[in-house]
């Protein structure tokens, strides 16, 4: 008796492999692949946590300015002296959906806060950033 695997065998079991490999592979490259709108949305949030933050550890007000169009953004103390300045840095093709020309979040020592919702928008694709106003949380 000869010991292997004859020809039919090897080719179902490949047959079987290609078949599993073509659902799986898209789902794990889509899992992998870089999504703008979420890099977005979490560069913003690690924005609006540390102005939180700044408040809380100084025990002052701040503000975090932000401008829609150039997606460029201001941290105020106390709500109107200027500490710091930069861009956003989102991926191509994200942009800051706003009919205001600003927008304004502030931030109270204790840790409260208030402001606008922020819409971020990739494609057709849109994410609406809302803060909790007593816990400076993201809903």
């Amino acid at each position: 008796m000869r010991s292997g695997f004859s020809l039919v065998e090897v080719m179902v079991v490949l047959v079987m492999l290609s078949t599993a490999l073509t659902v799986v592979v898209p789902a794990i490259n889509k899992s992998i692949a870089p999504d703008p709108l979420n890099d977005a949305i979490d560069e913003l949030w690690r924005t609006v946590r540390a102005t939180r933050n700044e408040a809380m550890r100084t025990g002052t007000r701040k503000c975090l300015d932000i401008d829609p169009a150039i997606a460029r953004y201001w941290l105020l103390n106390e709500c109107d002296i200027v500490s710091s300045a930069s861009f956003f840095r989102f991926r191509k093709n994200v942009e800051i959906v706003s009919s205001a020309p600003r927008l304004r979040l502030s931030f109270e020592a204790a840790g409260t806060m208030a402001g606008d919702s922020i819409v971020l928008a990739h494609g057709g694709e849109r994410h609406a950033l809302k803060v909790a106003s007593w816990l400076g949380g993201q809903r």
